[in-house]
C-alpha cells in the first residue's frame, strides 16, 4: 500500500524486495495508492497464452470484473516497471532489516503528510512502457505487432490517468479533465479515468461517461 508513503519509504520497500528478488516487476492497480511488487525466481517471462486461457475462466472474469478489469490486456497494463527501472528507483536506498527497521519509525511520520504528489512524480520518472518485457517470448510478427499496439495504448491510458490524478490533487480540474479524457479515449475501460471523469462531469453539469 502506497497510501501516505513518502518517496524515501517507497524506495526503501523496493530496495528491500530487490535484495531478495533481483528480478522483480512493479504493478500499479491504483496510482498513488495500491502497488504490487512481483518477484521471479526463474527467468522473467510472461506466458501470454496461459494468461489469456486463465482469463477465459468464468470465475476469474467474475473476480476481476469486481475491480473493473474486463480484459487480460488491461490487467497487464498495470505493469509499469521492470528490473532495470526498479533498480534505478531504489539506487542509494537502504533496505529495511531486522537490525535496522527504519520503516517502523519513518512510516508513522508520513501518515499525516501530503505525500501522494511527490510519490507520483517519483513513479513518473521511472515509469516505462512494458511492451518489450511482456512480448519477449512472442515470436509471431503479426501477433506481436497487434499486442504491442494494444499494450502501448493501455499503458498510455494508465500514465495519463496518473497525471490526471496529480492535477486533481493540485485542484487543477480543467487540466485533470483533459488528461482523464485522453486516458478514457485511449482505453474506455480504464476505471480511474472513467470514475474521475464522471465526478467532474457531474460537478460541471456535463454529460456522463458511457463505458
Amino acid at each position: 500500500q502506497g497510501y501516505k508513503a513518502s518517496p524515501e519509504d517507497f524506495r526503501c520497500v523496493v530496495a528491500t524486495f530487490l535484495w531478495v528478488f533481483p528480478k522483480a516487476t512493479l504493478w500499479e492497480p491504483k496510482p498513488g495508492g495500491d502497488y504490487a511488487l512481483v518477484g521471479f525466481k526463474g527467468p522473467l517471462t510472461f506466458d501470454l497464452e496461459r494468461i489469456a486461457d486463465r482469463f477465459g475462466r468464468e470465475e476469474v472474469r467474475q473476480d476481476l470484473r469486481r475491480v473493473c478489469v474486463h480484459r487480460w490486456e488491461d490487467a497487464l497494463g498495470y505493469l509499469i516497471m521492470g528490473p532495470e527501472q526498479l533498480e534505478a528507483l531504489a539506487r542509494g536506498a537502504e533496505p529495511n532489516t531486522d537490525d535496522r527497521a527504519r520503516l517502523e519509525f519513518s512510516t508513522p511520520r508520513s501518515v499525516y503528510q501530503a505525500t501522494r504528489q511527490s510519490q507520483l512524480e517519483m513513479i513518473r520518472e521511472h515509469r516505462a512502457d512494458p511492451s518489450a518485457l511482456l512480448l519477449a517470448d512472442v515470436a509471431d510478427g503479426d501477433r506481436r505487432r497487434g499486442l504491442e499496439g494494444e499494450f502501448k495504448r493501455v499503458h498510455r491510458a494508465h500514465a495519463l490517468a496518473a497525471q490526471g490524478l496529480r492535477a486533481w490533487d493540485d485542484e487543477e480540474f480543467t487540466t485533470a479533465q483533459e488528461l482523464f479524457e485522453k486516458a478514457w479515449e485511449a482505453n474506455p475501460r480504464h476505471p480511474n479515468a472513467s470514475w474521475r471523469l464522471a465526478k467532474l462531469y457531474q460537478v460541471h453539469g456535463q454529460h456522463q461517461v458511457q463505458g
